[in-house]
């Protein structure tokens, strides 16, 4: 009996000798304000790879972007190709063409041209060539085209290095290959905001078509849609393939 009251007095002593509840409390954690992970914006895609490297004619933000599909062995094309630069004058600007190469296969030197006039294009002339060229379709030798690069003061070695280049021969393969499914399987060829137009009629009736898109885009653009935005809804009403379309020829 002894040694229990004994005992119980030693824990008695023991639990006033300390404040109370201390016994009951857990060991303080120190506050942690939850971490804030900053939600990552989209990247922004880049501009279309096509229309990037196409030659163009007029600002890329034009509120009408007209593709021209050509071939340089095509004779309808170089009737075409003669009023492009009037077709942009004569629109104030309101127009941006970009020049898209499908050299058929019937045409034997279409190619050889094509990839001429890329190399030609990677030195800043290539509207340039590009007129030499439709000047004399007849003159389509691998020595013409070097002659045609002389005539425009063109690096040679430059200009033989990116003609054999397999990348540029692949781009403009891809060019063809993305037209054709798009519908373009001839030339010439037009898409004016998607909208696809085969063969050519005339420069008044061209022109005629471009004025009625640019007033669909103003239209959209007064609603306050954004320029970006008004080409895409364009595009989604012209376009018989518009998701193809507008991954490789997006606004810029």
């Amino acid at each position: 009996m002894k040694q229990e009251t004994a005992l119980f007095g030693a824990i008695v002593l023991f639990l006033i000798s300390f404040p109370a509840g201390v016994l009951l409390s857990p060991k303080p954690v120190a506050y942690k304000a939850p971490v804030q992970v900053e939600a990552k914006k989209p990247t922004p895609k880049p501009p279309s790879t096509m229309l990037g490297k196409a030659p163009r004619i007029g600002k890329p933000d034009a509120p009408v972007k007209m593709l021209v599909v050509s071939d340089f062995q095509c004779p309808v094309c170089r009737r075409a190709a003669v009023e492009m630069s009037n077709i942009h004058e004569n629109l104030d600007g309101n127009v941006v063409i970009f020049f898209i190469q499908n050299p058929l296969k019937m045409h034997p030197r279409a190619m050889p041209a094509a990839q001429a006039s890329t190399a030609a294009h990677q030195q800043g002339k290539f509207w340039e060539y590009h007129d030499l060229i439709f000047a004399d379709q007849r003159s389509l030798s691998d020595e013409d085209l070097r002659k045609h690069a002389t005539t425009l003061g063109l690096d040679m070695e430059q200009y033989d290095r990116d003609r054999n280049d397999p990348d540029m021969l692949a781009h403009i393969q891809k060019q063809a290959e993305i037209v054709t499914t798009l519908g373009a399987r001839g030339t010439p060829a037009f898409f004016i905001n998607g909208k696809k137009h085969v063969g050519w009629g005339s420069r008044i009736g061209t022109e005629g078509y471009i004025k009625k898109e640019q007033a669909q885009v103003e239209a959209l653009l007064e609603k306050g849609l954004s320029p970006e935005e008004a080409y895409r809804a364009r595009v989604l009403e012209n376009s018989e393939n518009s998701e193809l379309f507008l991954t490789h020829f997006s606004r810029m």
